[in-house]
């Protein structure tokens, strides 16, 4: 794990926070990171964007997401457990993706801490394929694709323009949302186009369906 964490130091980009370095006292691991002043998107919504952020304030930070995941998945490192609490909006409205320092380097490497513990990841914004893993408890031996980060991103983005989870309040994960055969619902102001673009991902929950 600790190595794990350390590779991340190069993931150099300005959407995502900067680890600085990396020790380790016992089993206590910790983290030194650039300083941020603001406060993540979890509060962000919470204090402030209740109903959603409108498309044109929202949009930077959407790009800024996009753009720090996009980096981190060309040089091989998904982050498995993307949402709004792991994003953070600074003082000068620049969207910054936290924990990189717990993601799996996509490399084959096994997802476990120093004493074998598979690491644990957000139901809510896990992707079909993480849930069916983790409900099997094989999430040791499971291999993160980018796809899994793109579909917590389009959670969390719908999540950002509307104020709501786009599975509802009653349903925890993408395996019931399979079941029930849910869609991702239209998000007001978006474009035909933006909204196709921002339902993509829920293929995968389609695909499941068909083939489970």
């Amino acid at each position: 794990m600790l190595e794990e964490v350390r590779r991340t130091r190069v993931l150099v980009h300005q959407n995502i926070v900067r680890a600085i370095d990396c020790q380790q006292d016992g089993e206590l691991l910790f983290m030194t990171m650039e300083y941020l002043e603001g406060k993540t998107l979890n509060e962000l919504l919470d204090e402030d964007y209740a109903q959603g952020m409108p498309w044109q304030l929202a949009r930077s930070l959407v790009e800024g997401m996009g753009d720090g995941l996009a980096y981190a998945h060309k040089r091989g490192v998904i982050h498995c457990d993307f949402k709004p609490s792991n994003v953070f909006i600074t003082s000068a409205f620049t969207a910054k993706i936290l924990d990189f320092g717990i993601a799996r380097a996509a490399r084959g490497d096994r997802r476990r801490s120093e004493t074998g513990t598979p690491v644990g990841i957000t139901p809510r914004y896990a992707s079909p394929e993480m849930i069916r893993a983790w409900q099997k408890n094989a999430m040791a031996d499971y291999q993160p694709h980018c796809s899994d980060d793109i579909f917590a991103l389009a959670c969390v983005v719908f999540e950002l323009l509307t104020g709501q989870h786009p599975f509802g309040d009653s349903v925890a994960d993408a395996e019931l949302a399979r079941q029930r055969q849910l869609a991702c619902p239209r998000v007001a102001g978006l474009s035909m186009r933006q909204n196709q673009a921002l339902a993509r991902p829920w293929r995968s929950i389609a695909s499941s369906a068909r083939n489970a």
